[in-house]
């Protein structure tokens, strides 16, 4: 039996799509052009920078340097977690992405110093 591409792109598609947790304060980035944010977690913390971004598509990139406590990021909106991303030991790197409207969310790397920073998100123009 012969799947499809499309039907297997199709399917891994809606498939992903089940699996965030993003609401309407976030979604799976799917086109356009990303805002960068790089998180570098330390003992110390991790805030994004930028700190203030404009709405809309963003690719968060994560580097655990030096915290060993550390072994997660997320990126909430209140309570609810919009993504994260685990297993971070020291060395290591990784990344995900979301679709940000405006607001205030809160990047939280539990077991660093100051294990919440805030990250701004500017209406877009």
């Amino acid at each position: 039996m012969r799947i499809r591409p499309t039907v297997t792109l199709t399917a891994l598609a809606t498939l992903l799509a089940a699996c965030t947790s993003a609401g309407s304060d976030a979604a799976p980035l799917g086109s356009g052009t990303a805002a960068s944010v790089v998180l570098v977690v330390t003992k110390a913390g991790c805030a994004p920078l930028p700190a203030t971004l404009r709405a809309g598509p963003m690719t968060f990139a994560i580097r655990n340097e030096s915290a060993p406590a550390v072994s997660e990021v997320e990126l909430m909106k209140g309570t609810r977690i919009l993504g994260e991303k685990e297993n971070l030991i020291p060395g290591t790197t990784g990344s995900f992405s979301l679709r940000l409207a405006a607001g205030t969310y809160t990047v939280y790397c539990p077991g660093a110093k100051t294990d919440k920073a805030t990250l701004l998100v500017t209406a877009s123009p």
